[in-house]
This record gives structure tokens, C-alpha cells and sequence, in this order.
């Protein structure tokens, strides 16, 4: 079996000679490295379409990941007014916030951190999240500091802002899972 050498275009080509070193030295030509259809200094038609057909291709992919993963309005403190949780029991239960009962959740580009008090309790906790349609929300909880088991647990989120006022309501993995619907202001710094 002769020696082969791999070419950089992912090519094999067996040595012609094989314990002669000025044939391991030979630099490859453009012509047999580069891919079929380019055509050299005087393209085909056919030649010239291929690179163009890659040109929008990659102008196009650019476009798609140009697409922004962040609503810019969500960035920043909310303070939360009121939260309500449906159970899949049909009980209702709502929570308005005040002096001892409150939670502030701050977005980021691509996180959330929400702090979360009922006095003498507190938690806090951070999510990612992306945008993953008009309106929706996918997040996934990286760290809980007093519940660790959540951590890892994603969550889908329905969100409307009008004004300065965010809505967010949860949508439920399970039939028995709640859902969670709760309103947030922009805090006043």
C-alpha cells in the first residue's frame, strides 16, 4: 500500500513515489485543491451561479441570525403588583405585593434575577431566558437559593407589555401544573 497524503480541501492523494521526499514537498496546485465549478480565471456560467447561490445563502443565514433574541422593552427592574395562581384544582388564589410582600425581577439581555420577599422569608433566583416567538418566553432556572431542586426546570411564558406595565403568565407543562399569571410595573429607582 502507497503513502497517502490528506490534502487541505479534505482530498487523499497517494504518493506516486514512496521514499522520495521532494514528492512529500510538492505544494498542491490551486487545480487540485480547489472545489469543482469555480472555473478558474475564466468561469463557466454554471461556475458563476454556484458562488452566487452560496453568496445569498450566506447573506441569508445572516439575516436569521441577525434576528434579535431580546424584546429591548423587557430590559430592566420590574416591580411586581399582584400574582395569581390558578390550580389545576380549580382553587384561586391572588397575592397583592406591599411593604411585606413583594418581588423585583430584573432582565437582562439574556437573564432574569428575581428577588423574591415575604417577610421574615426571601429567595432569589436566576433564569435564562430567550424569545422564542412573538409574545413567548422560554426560561430555565440556573440557580434558586432555597430551592435548589429547581434548578435545571424550564418554564414557557406568555408575555403583553402596555406602557410600563408586563404581564406574565405561565404556560403549564402538565395538567396538574398551575398557572401563574402576575403583572409587574417598572420600579422607581
Amino acid at each position: 500500500m502507497l503513502p497517502c497524503l490528506t490534502l487541505k480541501c479534505g482530498r487523499i492523494r497517494p504518493f506516486s513515489s514512496p521514499g522520495g521526499l521532494a514528492e512529500r514537498l510538492n505544494a498542491a496546485d490551486l487545480k487540485s485543491v480547489s472545489p469543482q465549478g469555480l472555473g478558474g480565471s475564466n468561469p463557466s456560467p454554471s461556475a458563476i451561479r454556484c458562488p452566487l447561490g452560496v453568496a445569498l445563502l450566506v447573506v441569508g443565514a445572516g439575516a436569521i441570525a441577525a434576528a434579535p433574541q431580546t424584546d429591548r422593552q423587557l430590559v430592566g427592574r420590574w416591580c411586581s403588583t399582584e400574582v395569581t395562581v390558578r390550580s389545576a384544582d380549580g382553587t384561586t388564589t391572588s397575592n397583592k405585593s406591599n411593604a411585606s410582600q413583594y418581588m423585583v425581577q430584573t432582565f437582562s439581555k439574556d437573564r432574569t434575577v428575581v428577588e423574591w420577599v415575604r417577610l421574615p422569608q426571601w429567595a432569589r433566583w436566576t433564569q435564562s431566558y430567550a424569545i422564542v416567538a412573538a409574545g413567548e418566553l422560554s426560561m430555565t432556572m440556573l440557580e434558586h437559593s432555597s430551592l435548589p431542586g429547581l434548578v435545571g426546570s424550564k418554564s414557557v411564558y406568555r408575555y403583553r407589555m402596555q406602557g410600563d406595565t408586563l404581564k406574565l403568565l405561565t404556560e403549564p407543562r402538565e395538567k396538574r401544573d398551575p398557572v401563574v399569571e402576575s403583572t409587574w410595573i417598572r420600579c422607581q429607582d
